[in-house]
């Protein structure tokens, strides 16, 4: 049962307008409070300009006394007035509850969208080093997919003459209804959503989550062969099809009560010894470990975005023809095991600096009676169960969203490194 801050609770039954209220102040662009039910995970959104908090985009208000405001349901943040600013206190974390009937039907992740300086050399790396497949090309636009993949795209690269960056990560919803329905439920929480026409799909439309992630929802594409069993044309890696994204977020306990408020669920997480704070969180919904990982640290940014591939030789083969075309130095990481998710992996970077993981091994997560798996942030074996951490850059690097702000960490809890291991073995 999700407790409510009495003044909360009146506010919303009342509909007051806490213009009138001595003991209330509005926050931000508003001062009405919505009429109508808490939803199951209200969260609480920081409005980054003015520092006012708003509850759920529209619940805008905070005591003059310190109250407890919830990110979603478990969550508990302890805010504290004072002057004209409003400080951060230390959060409680519990785990958040996946919301089992959530307002539209997300299935998994979809599709990528990034620019890139050189489009000649990039389909170079993706198709010759890599071994996607090209489905269409011109304009500017490469798009590009898995070898089993009979979508028209999973990656679309847009050439571009400024700072390469994240356009949009997609997600796949079950039909044209869901649009309907996300584009209702994004406007009532005031994230302004828009529905967009894009090449090669469906309805689509695009949001911006809390912490300024731009996303894409698509409810169909149009379809090609696959490349399955054309075994003939199968290149370096294989990549089968997309499978998730890792996000690096200034909070990761908002990002992940919104994620499950439109029902993801949380497979694995990462917290500071001794402490219960999210670091990191992997959260799913296709009954694998995960779709998005949210990770803790300056953002938003894209982290990578990875596809499995069909044999464990094809982690290795993908290395070796990387350096044999010339391109050893784009291998950054691995081969090596996560300890979370139990895959083996690679990572490599495109000549624009955007990072790309191929696995294999990661397990079924169906059954609601399984408790997510905690990991400390300092144990190693989370990140990889054999062999050296991964090197500062790993953590710190990533590819930036267009017109987003980056914004530091609220947790500051600095992950194991290469170089921190090799200092403290001297």
């Amino acid at each position: 049962m999700l407790e409510v801050p009495p003044a909360w609770d009146e506010m919303r039954r009342n509909n007051a307008d806490v213009r009138n209220r001595p003991d209330l102040y509005t926050c931000g662009a508003g001062s009405n409070v919505r009429d109508g039910p808490v939803p199951a995970n209200p969260i609480l959104v920081h409005d980054y300009e003015d520092n006012y908090p708003r509850v759920d985009g529209r619940w805008l208000f905070a005591s003059r006394r310190t109250v407890r405001l919830f990110v979603g349901e478990g969550f508990k943040s302890v805010l504290q007035l004072g002057g004209d600013n409003l400080s951060r206190e230390r959060s409680c974390m519990a785990l958040p509850t996946t919301n089992p009937h959530p307002p539209f039907n997300i299935t998994r992740a979809s599709h990528v969208v990034l620019t890139v300086r050189d489009l000649k050399a990039s389909r170079t790396f993706y198709e010759q080093v890599l071994g996607f497949v090209v489905t269409a090309a011109g304009d500017g636009v490469l798009n590009l997919r898995g070898v089993e993949e009979r979508g028209h795209h999973s990656i679309t690269l847009r050439q571009s003459t400024d700072k390469p960056v994240c356009l949009r990560i997609g997600l796949r919803v079950a039909g044209d209804n869901d649009i309907a329905r996300a584009a209702d439920h994004f406007a009532s929480v005031g994230l302004s959503p828009r529905r967009v026409d894009v090449p090669h799909q469906g309805a689509t439309l695009h949001f911006a989550d809390p912490a300024g992630v731009p996303y894409e929802l698509c409810a169909t594409m149009e379809t090609v062969p696959s490349m399955r069993q054309e075994f003939h044309s199968h290149r370096s890696a294989s990549p089968q099809r997309l499978d998730h994204f890792q996000v690096a977020v200034p909070d990761v306990a908002l990002s992940t009560a919104f994620l499950a408020d439109l029902g993801f669920r949380l497979t694995e997480y990462t917290a500071p010894d001794g402490k219960d704070e999210l670091w990191g969180a992997w959260l799913q919904r296709k009954g694998n470990p995960q779709d998005i990982v949210y990770a803790n640290g300056p953002g938003p940014r894209l982290h990578h975005f990875a596809y499995p591939v069909p044999e464990t030789r094809d982690i290795i083969h993908v290395c070796d023809v990387a350096s044999s075309l010339g391109y050893s130095g784009n291998v950054e990481r691995g081969p090596g095991r996560h300890g979370i998710g139990n895959a083996l992996f690679v990572y490599l970077r495109d000549p624009d600096g955007h990072r790309v993981e191929f696995f294999i091994g990661h397990y079924q997560a169906i059954d609601v009676e399984e408790a997510p798996i905690r990991w400390d942030l300092t144990n190693t074996r989370r990140s990889q169960l054999w062999g050296l951490p991964a090197r500062a850059s790993w953590f710190s690097e990533a590819t930036e969203f267009r017109n987003v702000a980056v914004r530091p960490a609220t947790l500051q809890a600095p992950p194991v490194t290469l170089e921190s291991f090799l200092a403290s073995q001297i």
